[in-house]
């Protein structure tokens, strides 16, 4: 197997947007063990999505779909599994444990093994170098009306700033990101729900 990225807007939720991911990726799961990472749903945000996502491993013939909260004491755990799924939410406790930790090193690890990471709009976020960005938009958007991270720094695996859910959002809010790109030269990219990017290995870690 061929470590992996998938960064998507709504991943696998049982959405009619996301049927086409699934059914791309279910054949795969046969047999395997998953991970659902749901630190991003520790704030109240998407906790409905947690369960649902579970359930399509299964359905798909996964061994084992483990639901899980990383931590420093269980962070190295995910090396014990075929994919790493990461439930998206409130992106603040993802970056939290990302520079708590050194989650990126076994991520790493893991993709070099032939793992396969599965970014559900947080998950996909936090896999860029920074997520500064994404706070700079909000703060222009809605005058700052979430908690921030105690550092701006994400996981620094990919080299893309993913902006999902962008088919969701009305006209004024695509002109704010478009102006900060303007004045910032920082390259967002929209992902509307229904879309992923995949990359290998070797697009990642050269």
């Amino acid at each position: 197997m061929e470590g992996k990225v998938f960064l998507t807007s709504c991943g696998l939720k049982q959405k009619e947007e996301s049927e086409k991911l699934y059914n791309y990726l279910k054949e795969g799961f046969k047999g395997k063990r998953a991970i659902i990472i749901t630190n991003a749903t520790l704030t109240g945000h998407n906790e409905r999505a947690i369960v649902p996502t579970k359930e399509r491993f299964l359905s798909a013939g996964a061994a084992t779909a483990d639901i899980v909260v990383l931590n420093k004491e269980n962070y190295k755990s995910i090396l014990n599994y075929d994919y790493v799924y990461v439930v998206g939410g409130d992106i603040a406790p993802l970056a939290d444990l990302i520079n708590s930790t050194d989650l990126r090193s076994e991520i790493i690890k893991f993709l070099e093994n032939g793992g396969i990471y599965i970014g559900e709009s947080a998950g996909a976020i936090t896999m860029a170098r920074s997520v500064k960005w994404h706070y700079d938009v909000n703060r222009a958007i809605r005058s700052a009306d979430k908690k921030e991270p105690k550092s701006y720094d994400g996981l620094n695996i990919v080299d893309v700033n993913i902006y999902p859910h962008f088919n969701t959002k009305p006209s004024s809010q695509i002109e704010v990101i478009k102006n900060y790109e303007d004045e910032t030269g920082i390259k967002i990219t929209p992902l509307n729900d229904g879309e992923w990017i995949e990359l290998n290995i070797d697009d990642i870690l050269k």
